[in-house]
């Protein structure tokens, strides 16, 4: 039920030096990341305080049985590593944000990362709780993410799951990306966690 976000996997640093400027849609874009809408969610830029929501579905058995990093067991490694996914938002690495209903309430993460300005390709990444799966609300969140990618002029978007995440690959899989081969993961608890790789071209 978890899909890579690699932002979160990266300690936050003191310092990131801004990406070379460049003519691209997401420049602008970058420095004004706005809420995105649909029907029933609502995707906000990601704060730090957001760590107090996200850990407890960090620490749920059925998200982190298809996490490829440590387990995150305690709230200040997950406060950490949300500092890091603020901190590259700042510095125009990426877009990050919450998930929440009409409501208010908390349903995970996503992103759009690994911006790679001259093969105009990023990355989707997310993490939601077990409930967001249900009414298709994972699908509504990165269909509006998807579409933001587009909007950036954006070529292709990648994405990763590890081995054995069946529904975070059907997710992908009716999003339109087809798969696009394997990779080695590390080691977790002395499981392998390799990881399949996706691609959908924009």
């Amino acid at each position: 039920m978890a899909m890579m976000i690699l932002a979160l996997k990266r300690a936050a640093r003191p310092v990131l030096p801004a990406l070379p400027a460049a003519r691209r849609p997401w420049e602008l874009a970058l420095k004004r990341i706005q809420t995105l809408e649909t029907e029933r969610l609502r995707l906000i830029p990601l704060e730090s305080g957001d760590s107090d929501l996200l850990f407890p579905i960090m620490s749920d058995p059925q998200v982190i049985a298809h996490w490829d990093c440590e387990s995150l067991d305690a709230p200040e490694l997950v406060a950490d590593m949300v500092d890091g996914q603020v901190l590259e938002m700042a510095c125009g690495r990426g877009f990050f944000w919450s998930v929440r209903d009409r409501d208010g309430r908390f349903l995970g993460v996503c992103e759009l990362a690994e911006l790679d300005r001259t093969a105009r390709t990023g990355e989707i990444g997310f993490i939601f709780a077990p409930e967001a799966w249900h009414g298709d609300q994972a699908l509504e969140a990165l269909e509006v993410v998807i579409r933001c990618a587009g909007g950036l002029g954006l070529r292709r978007t990648n994405g990763r799951t590890c081995l054995g995440d069946r529904r975070a690959e059907a997710l992908l899989q009716r999003l339109g990306f087809r798969q696009a081969g394997l990779e080695r993961g590390p080691l977790i608890d002395d499981q392998r966690r390799d990881r399949r790789r996706f691609i959908l071209s924009l």
